[in-house]
């Protein structure tokens, strides 16, 4: 069990280059849907492993902003991991990972579990809003 744990940690600290792996497609980011999902050459790209706000809720502006953010600092390259849903990076940093420590979505997949556990820690974003958790 020690070792599993140590081995999870050591993993999220790795650099993105070194997990990333192949089938990475450079993209042109156009604009964001909501804040984890946008278009990019032509296409729609939904984020892989998260769910974040949906329009109704405080912190949707704030994740559509921090995901604009995000996309328009360097290069956007993504990967398909299931039909339609996409884990993308920037400048090779996972794009999901980030939103998710700030607690601007939720890990739906189990793989962004110690970043989200940081933010509910920390009580950041969607662990520290007053309104309904409905996403």
């Amino acid at each position: 069990m020690r070792l599993l744990l140590i081995t999870l940690i050591a993993l999220s600290y790795m650099p993105p280059k070194l997990w990333a792996g192949e089938g990475l497609v450079p993209l042109q980011f156009e604009e964001v849907l909501r804040g984890d999902s946008f278009h990019a050459s032509g296409k729609q790209i939904k984020l892989w492993g998260i769910n974040a706000p949906g329009a109704r809720h405080i912190l949707n502006f704030t994740a559509s902003l921090y995901l604009e953010t995000l996309l328009k600092a360097g290069t956007v390259s993504c990967k398909e991991k299931e039909r339609q849903l996409y884990q993308c990076f920037v400048n090779e940093k996972d794009i999901a990972e980030d939103i998710v420590l700030f607690g601007l979505a939720e890990d739906i997949s189990g793989h962004y579990a110690l970043q989200q556990a940081q933010a509910q820690r920390e009580k950041r974003g969607l662990w520290n809003s007053p309104v309904s958790d409905e996403l």
